[in-house]
């Protein structure tokens, strides 16, 4: 269902169809809501008695809240695609086969030849907490890596975008805009460092889950006065090559969550979850994160 959630939020947005749109967001937040996650899971089949889920759904979810964004709250959706990229679709990815997968010894298709390598980059079916729910699922199929590759893609077309003359920085990841550099040293540390390529007006999406008053921005090493509006800091013009740094810090907090009808710990860092227990199935999700 969220493939077509998603399809129809891009049509309501395509053709100006308000009461459609308003429609995919009641399914996502409430019929949806015991499906998924706070931080980026979602159950492959909502009728099935197991916790294995899809990435490519989350893909999916992605999708919508970007499209929700556009449209309504642009902080709180982008606030929530950036907690599914950090703690539900980024985690899932295949990064080594080690332990995970074995040759088979006698291939008799192209699918089971040179496995452990091709399967490197790829997305499969994830529990809450872990990469594959049992040893018979698959760790890394085509159709569900696509739809979380079609997720990430469209959320790194919105990292940045430009609206009214001013440019905003939406998700806190470092890219390389036309319009602005950004590195940051997210997860590990609330700190991002901002380089125009052009001179304009420039708005930060303040992120949740940080400590009161901790939300610092420089120029130059130099305080630089802010407004806060609508969960953006608006930093005002800024000229071609200035460095702006954006310094905050994020919270360590624990939340009880039901996935599926079941209660789990859910323990953040800002916006990162750095673990969820109890934990269930097979290769971790969450590796312990040097987080301060």
């Amino acid at each position: 269902i969220t493939s077509t959630l998603s399809g129809v939020l891009a049509y309501a947005a395509f053709t100006g169809e308000q009461a459609l749109a308003e429609q995919v967001k009641r399914v996502v937040t409430v019929g949806l809501r015991n499906a998924t996650s706070s931080y980026g899971f979602c159950k492959e089949i909502l009728w099935t008695p197991t916790e294995q889920g899809e990435s490519n759904q989350v893909g999916d979810l992605v999708q919508i809240f970007l499209l929700l964004a556009e449209r309504e709250r642009p902080a709180h959706w982008y606030a929530a695609a950036e907690r599914y990229l950090r703690g539900g679709l980024l985690p899932a990815q295949v990064l080594t086969t080690e332990g995970y997968a074995k040759e088979t010894e006698n291939p008799t298709c192209d699918r089971e030849r040179d496995f452990t390598r091709r399967a490197v980059g790829g997305f499969g079916f994830p529990t809450p907490t872990a990469h594959l729910l049992k040893e018979a699922n698959e760790i890394d199929t085509i159709d569900i890596t696509q739809g979380a590759i079609q997720g990430l893609c469209a959320a790194m077309r919105q990292f940045v975008t430009e609206k009214e003359g001013t440019v905003c920085l939406n998700l806190l990841f470092s890219c390389d805009h036309p319009a602005l550099t950004v590195a940051s040293e997210l997860p590990l540390r609330g700190r991002l460092t901002l380089t125009p390529r052009q001179s304009g007006r420039v708005a930060v999406r303040m992120p949740q889950g940080i400590k009161e008053h901790s939300f610092t921005v420089t120029k130059n090493g130099a305080p630089l006065p802010f407004a806060a509006i609508g969960g953006y800091a608006q930093l005002g013009t800024l000229a071609a090559g200035e460095q702006v740094v954006v310094c905050f810090e994020p919270l360590h907090r624990q939340e009880q969550e039901f996935i599926c009808h079941k209660p789990y710990t859910v323990a953040w860092y800002g916006e990162q979850v750095c673990g969820v227990t109890p934990f269930a199935g097979l290769y971790p999700l969450f590796a312990p994160l040097p987080l301060t």
